[in-house]
């Protein structure tokens, strides 16, 4: 064999395979060092078709030079320059048989998806009380990648193969940018970021990122740490301005350079370790790629917070610097912040109970005060006032989640105080709240982001005050109306951020739009008064809005584009009922069964002009004009345990025992992995 490329001259002659000059007659001949490259580079790209395009058939040999071409194949952009497959859900064909005996249609929005493939825990401060779910298994997800041993063959393959496993990126790592749009990313990361959760120290960090350059040692491997942080936020950077640019830029390569650093972190018992996991777990929660879970990230950070005792309240007067003192406190508070909204959003306990930690907030000392060193560029100036008000809002959420969400209302005196009178607790958080809402810092003109994101934080903790729970399964007919009023004004403010490109579109950000969407639907079917004082044209604006939102959100998380028709067949519904209702001068009753009153609805933000929104009201009135009516169903008692949500001529409703959750269920099926869980 002579070792010719594609075949070997006397296989050539003899008719006998021979692929790229490995005969079959002669097995010994050394591969070209190109030849094999080139092999492992198409392995590696048929793997990437297989998981992200598995209906492509890569049997099927290529079309030989010249032939005819095959039939062009529909690509849906999902957002610009950022092309995404259309994955293949197995469980569309199971057959509905639980739809048939029922009558309904089967809904899946879910605020979280928590799991792999059953659905897992979600409890009631996410939403336990405000709708019914539709019947019906969840989808299953079928892994189609082939499991990794982890504990054969080369470590250092092993290691590129699990992180292949935990990023979803094409392009792969990426080396660091130049100088210049590395700063200008750190300063995106230091405006946005870092006043939400301040885990970093400016001045060092920028100090570690330019010895990064001046000595273009990008490997640092003296220093894992500093590489790891100066990637991470370069992709969180990068993930927050393809969010505002609205165009795909590669954040996750810069992830994928960071994690080549992971191995050599001490991420259990070191402090640096522990900024660097937070770096993670917040890029997680900005990246539909991420393949993390959220929640076991935030198990690790608060597992890290005691092996550190960042609980507890260490000063200079114990020998530390006032830089450690502040840095402790500052990341010890992003994590109570943090574990306190994840549980929120997720309906489950908190990790790290307030009594168990000296609950001592940070100064008001900005970045460059802490220390000698000087940045040459202050990013952060001021933001620390607006990073310690979130923190206050922490505990107020602590204290909800405690009162209002608590399952099991007989629990032992010792687990905290009783509450008397549930209602007086409730009139004394709300002007708690209001008293946080009217103190949100007046800060420099850089950070209105984040003060914008304080409003939000402010109607979000408000809603979750005032709508059903454990403790008021039934608000008054006045707290419901005021929900409504307030998840609609928080639609309009995500709406004005989005048309001044400051919109990130993270975990939190699609979960808000979607929930107050859902609140505000709930609110005026339960409230008939109100829906009889709301303009249907009103309603339907405001609906209009919220869906151009989600379709927005989709670009970025495919759980949205699921989410978003399913909102407009319940808008469309909720529609036709408020039609039934206006025309119907029935006396209805309300939530809990006494004589209908006038509720005056509460002013409602302004009304954008319908010709400058992404998407017309066509598409409601269409169909909405026709002569559906209602039977005689509405029931006497519009109360959390009836069928209420009744669309004749089939029957439209939310089953027997649904919540917001299991409604919303598929929301966040991007943001957990796919995949069995890592052992050590």
């Amino acid at each position: 064999c002579d070792a010719q490329l594609p075949a070997c001259t006397n296989c050539r002659k003899a008719g006998a395979e021979c692929t790229d000059g490995e005969s079959l007659r002669l097995r010994s001949v050394p591969d070209d060092p190109a030849v094999s490259r080139l092999r492992r580079r198409v392995t590696w790209l048929e793997a990437i078709i297989r998981e992200r395009l598995p209906d492509v058939d890569l049997s099927v040999e290529a079309p030989i030079e010249g032939s005819e071409p095959p039939e062009e194949r529909t690509v849906i952009p999902s957002g610009h320059g950022d092309h995404r497959s259309v994955s293949v859900d197995n469980t569309t064909a199971l057959p509905l048989q639980a739809v048939a005996q029922n009558d309904q249609r089967a809904h899946e929005i879910g605020l979280i998806s928590v799991g792999t493939a059953d659905q897992r825990y979600l409890g009631p401060s996410s939403g336990y009380f405000l709708a019914r779910l539709l019947l019906g298994d969840s989808p299953r997800r079928h892994d189609r990648r082939e499991p990794v041993d982890y504990n054969a063959g080369n470590s250092t393959n092993l290691a590129q193969s699990l992180i292949d496993q935990l990023v979803c990126a094409t392009p792969g790592p990426l080396p660091l940018p130049g100088k210049a749009q590395a700063n200008e990313l750190a300063r995106i990361y230091f405006d946005t970021v870092h006043p939400q959760y301040p885990i970093l120290h400016e001045p060092s960090f920028m100090q570690g990122m330019n010895y990064l350059y001046d000595s273009h040692a990008q490997t640092l491997e003296n220093d894992a740490s500093v590489a790891f942080q100066v990637n991470m936020v370069l992709a969180i950077a990068t993930s927050i301005l393809s969010s505002r640019v609205r165009s795909h830029v590669p954040g996750e390569s810069y992830c994928l350079s960071a994690l080549q650093h992971l191995e050599r972190l001490n991420v259990q018992n070191s402090f640096s370790g522990l900024q660097c996991i937070l770096l993670l777990l917040i890029f997680t929660i900005h990246s539909p790629y991420m393949r993390l879970n959220v929640w076991y990230l935030n198990y690790h950070c608060i597992a890290a917070v005691l092996e550190l005792g960042l609980q507890r309240d260490v000063t200079t007067s114990s020998g530390i610097s006032l830089l450690d003192q502040e840095m402790r406190t500052r990341v010890f508070w992003t994590i109570f912040t943090l574990d306190r909204t994840i549980a929120t959003m997720m309906g489950r306990p908190i990790g790290l109970r307030d009594e168990a930690c000296d609950l001592r907030l940070p100064q008001d000392i900005e970045d460059h005060m802490l220390t000698g060193l000087e940045s040459s560029q202050v990013y952060g100036t001021g933001n620390m006032a607006l990073s310690i008000h979130l923190f206050k809002l922490a505990k107020i959420n602590s204290e909800i989640k405690y009162v209002a969400n608590s399952i099991v209302r007989e629990a032992p005196s010792y687990a905290y105080p009783p509450i008397s009178d549930i209602n007086a607790w409730q009139r004394g958080m709300l002007a708690q709240l209001d008293q946080w809402g009217s103190s949100i810092p007046q800060i420099h003109p850089r950070h209105t982001y984040v003060r914008t994101l304080c409003e939000l934080r402010y109607y979000s903790m408000r809603i979750l005050l005032l709508r059903p729970s454990p403790a008021i399964p039934k608000p008054s007919p006045e707290s419901l109306t005021e929900c409504y009023g307030l998840a609609w004004r928080a639609i309009h403010v995500y709406d004005r951020l989005y048309r001044q490109d400051q919109l990130v579109h993270d975990w939190m950000v699609l979960h808000g739009i979607i929930f107050s969407t859902i609140t505000a639907l709930y609110c005026i079917r339960a409230v008939p008064e109100l829906a009889r004082n709301t303009e249907l044209d009103e309603l339907m604006t405001n609906l209009s809005l919220s869906l151009s939102l989600v379709s927005v959100a989709g670009e970025y998380w495919s759980g949205a584009k699921r989410s978003r028709q399913i909102l407009d067949d319940m808008g469309r519904s909720t529609i036709r009922w408020m039609k039934y209702l206006k025309t119907n001068n029935t006396d209805e009753l309300g939530i809990n069964g006494s004589g209908s009153e006038t509720i005056q609805a509460p002013p409602n933000p302004s009304i954008p002009d319908p010709a400058a929104m992404d998407t017309t009201l066509g598409g409601y009135y269409q169909g909405l004009n026709s002569a559906n009516t209602f039977a005689d169903t509405t029931p006497s008692a519009l109360s959390l345990e009836d069928r209420f949500w009744a669309d004749p001529p089939q029957q439209f409703t939310f089953g027997d025992i649904t919540n917001v959750d299991d409604i919303m269920h598929s929301l966040f099926e991007d943001f957990v992995p796919q995949m069995n869980n890592m052992q050590d």
